[in-house]
């Protein structure tokens, strides 16, 4: 009995922590620019101001989260900052769950960053938690230049 009541709660709760939608393949437009590949991802934990940060260093992602140094050096401990460059895509503070933001695209051309965003929200068809949440998406790249202008282009579903 007890596995009749377990099984429709975990699907539940599997559904919530992975997300129920299928996953679009990304299909970026023509970019004027050379595209920039992505090293790895890494997570950086809460970010609360939205919009596309550049992390040449530990010490300016203490600036944009206040954060302790001691604390945020763990999250970058696999990223060389002579050779590499941290780019945050964030959506800031939301009340639910079911928030998601990805960077999809990078473009450098000359002295202007084109970064591609792809941002989802709750249908309003399917269930949400109700916690407050920080949706970011945080990827490793080639070192940029420091004076670069950031432009965030969000792609949306067609």
């Amino acid at each position: 009995m007890t596995n009749f009541i377990a099984c429709p709660i975990l699907a539940v709760l599997v559904c919530f922590t992975t997300g129920c939608a299928p996953s679009k393949i990304d299909e970026l437009p023509i970019v004027d620019g050379e595209q920039v590949p992505v090293r790895q991802t890494i997570n950086v934990g809460r970010v609360m101001s939205p919009g596309v940060h550049l992390i040449q260093s530990v010490d300016d992602f203490v600036q944009l989260t206040g954060q302790p140094s001691e604390s945020v050096s763990q999250a970058f401990q696999s990223v060389d900052f002579s050779r590499e460059t941290v780019v945050i895509a964030a959506l800031g503070e939301r009340n639910t769950t079911g928030y998601s933001i990805r960077i999809v695209g990078i473009a450098l051309r000359k002295d202007v960053l084109n970064v591609y965003l792809r941002e989802s929200s709750p249908s309003g068809t399917g269930p949400v938690g109700m916690a407050m949440t920080y949706p970011t998406h945080a990827i490793v790249v080639s070192k940029l230049p420091d004076a670069v202008d950031v432009v965030p282009i969000k792609l949306t579903d067609e």
